[in-house]
Parts: structure tokens; sequence; C-alpha cells
């Protein structure tokens, strides 16, 4: 599985828009990407693709690069977007302002009319074509 996530990120990496996108370069011969939400990082062995939703950068799980493998990164920075709205309008920690839950009710209401999932239908659809590919694999 590590040899088909380095595959997809090196995919992800080379089909970035530049035009659109910065690329950082650092002394210790990183580069990276970001978008909302994610850091996109290619080292001198390895691509990696992290959230940037907390302090420390969390590697996201294979599911959200199977989704950017096959949607582009944009739309998976766009899931995750949406999926925090979803979770800081429905999370009791939070106090919302009545203009702050107006405004997440707009990310998700934007999100959902784009057709963009959350990360937990992308981890069910990630899955059930896990399952799918090992059906086929016994079946032959």
């Amino acid at each position: 599985m590590i040899e088909e996530r380095e595959y997809m990120l090196k995919v992800i990496w080379r089909s970035v828009d530049v035009e659109r996108h910065r690329l950082h370069a650092f002394k210790d011969n990183t580069e990276c990407f970001f978008f909302k939400g994610l850091k996109l990082e290619r080292t001198e062995t390895s691509y990696q693709l992290y959230s940037t939703g907390m302090d420390a950068y969390p590697l996201v799980p294979d599911s959200a690069v199977w989704y950017a493998y096959n949607h582009g990164i944009v739309k998976l920075s766009d899931a995750m977007i949406r999926t925090k709205a979803e979770m800081r309008l429905s999370s009791p920690k939070y106090t919302q302002t009545p203009a702050t839950v107006e405004r997440l009710k707009e990310v998700i209401n934007e999100a959902k009319d784009n057709n963009i999932p959350n990360l937990i239908q992308i981890k069910k659809d990630y899955e059930s074509e896990q399952r799918e590919d090992r059906q086929a694999l016994q079946e032959v």
C-alpha cells in the first residue's frame, strides 16, 4: 500500500497547476505546495500529504490521497473545508454566533451544490472500491 500511496502522491504532485499555486522551496531540499487545509510535500526521497488543520500536521489517510488522485487536490481541499464546517456546526465545544452558523451552513451547502463529499463519504467510497478490487482479484 505504501508504494501505491507514493505513486498516487507523485501523480498528484505532477498535476499541480504551478500557474495557480506557488511552489515553496526550503534549505533542506524539500519543496511543498499549500492548499486550504493541506500541504503537499516532496523531499529528495518521497512525497507526502499533510492536513494543516492543527498545529502538528498529521498525514492524511489513504482514502484522502486516493480521492485527490482521482479528483484533484483542490477538490480534496474543498472536501476538507466542508468536513471542518460540518464538525464545527455540530460540535458542542464551539460556541457559534448566528452569523458564524449561517456562514458554516453556506460553506456546507456550496460544497453540496458542487458535489463535494465530506471525508466520511470519501472514506466509505474508498473502502467500497478496495472491497471491489479484492473481490475482482479473488475471481481471477
